[in-house]
């Protein structure tokens, strides 16, 4: 078991770093990346650890394999855009691209608001208490200037708001939205994220009190506050985003 592990390891940390050089655009689009023996010289790792991170970057999109092509690199347009590792290596490489930021921004401001509308109308009680419960752990992390606290209850919040829905679809976007979160927060600021908190205070209680259309508005809020603060520059860096969202 304990090699086993230590094999599963050193394979994630292989995905890792070829993720994040194919990303930075180390090796460009068409590129063959490094031979197996190459690679495993490079990461001191075995040959079914290497095969095992080369099929992990082939699922993701990232690369493809062919007898006579070799291991290339994909077109981003190919790449699995919604999976977490790809995000935050996309997100957190030094060249990241402004305009992906704000695609993720539109993606959010089409799923969520209809996401706090349908929540409204359906959540149980039981489901708005876990909203409820999730913004009670955003302010407790306000209170206590807490990135790791904010970050994880933030998500939380948006994930109950959505698995709230009642909808199957939208449910199987929880991932998706997970993904997107947990790569935004790569570095939080607290003042943006209280000033954003009573916004999501705004969303839970017109969910609570089964206003639809109050409940859409206050998440465009929510997310209206990320886009003006992206307008501004002022979540961009080298790290990915920082700010709440």
């Amino acid at each position: 078991m304990v090699a086993s592990n230590a094999k599963l390891n050193k394979r994630e940390l292989v995905l890792d770093r070829l993720g994040r050089d194919i990303a930075a655009g180390v090796f460009a689009v068409g590129e063959k990346i490094p031979p197996e023996p190459e690679l495993e010289l490079r990461f001191e790792a075995s040959r079914s650890v290497i095969r095992e991170a080369i099929k992990g970057l082939v699922a993701k999109g990232m690369i493809s394999v062919g007898p006579r092509l070799g291991t290339r690199v994909n077109p981003m347009q190919e790449w699995g855009l919604l999976d977490r590792d790809v995000l935050q290596w996309l997100l957190t490489s030094p060249n990241a691209d402004k305009n992906l930021y704000f695609a993720i921004d539109e993606v959010r401001a089409m799923i969520e608001p209809t996401s706090a509308m349908l929540a409204a109308q359906r959540a149980t009680p039981a489901q708005v208490a876990e909203i409820r419960k999730a913004f009670t752990r955003m302010q407790q992390a306000a209170v206590d200037m807490d990135v790791d606290a904010a970050v994880q209850s933030d998500r939380d919040f948006h994930i109950a708001v959505l698995k709230a829905t009642q909808n199957p679809v939208l449910q199987a976007f929880d991932n998706a939205v997970g993904a997107i979160l947990g790569v935004l927060f790569v570095t939080t600021h607290m003042e943006h994220f209280t000033a954003n908190l009573g916004r999501h205070g705004e969303v839970l209680e017109a969910i609570a009190n089964k206003q639809p259309f109050e409940a859409a508005q206050a998440m465009t809020r929510v997310i209206g506050f990320t886009t003006e603060l992206l307008q501004q520059n002022q979540i961009i860096g080298n790290k990915g985003l920082g700010g709440e969202l």
